[in-house]
């Protein structure tokens, strides 16, 4: 996130600003790379460096 440090509820996968009181797993700011599939493969490694696995999201 480039604007500021932010929290990753892993149960919920909701991001918030960490001055709105959010728990879970800090995300430091960071610029992130151009284009969709480029930012969740980011993503994607980052959660892999925290020792999270993405897991597909069922309807």
């Amino acid at each position: 996130m480039d604007d500021g440090f932010h929290v990753l509820d892993v149960e919920c996968g909701d991001v918030v600003p960490v001055d709105e009181g959010g728990e879970g797993v800090p995300i430091p700011p960071g610029v992130l790379p151009e284009g969709e599939d480029a930012r969740r493969g980011a993503a994607r490694r980052w959660l892999a460096e925290q020792g999270y696995r993405a897991v597909p999201r069922g309807l």
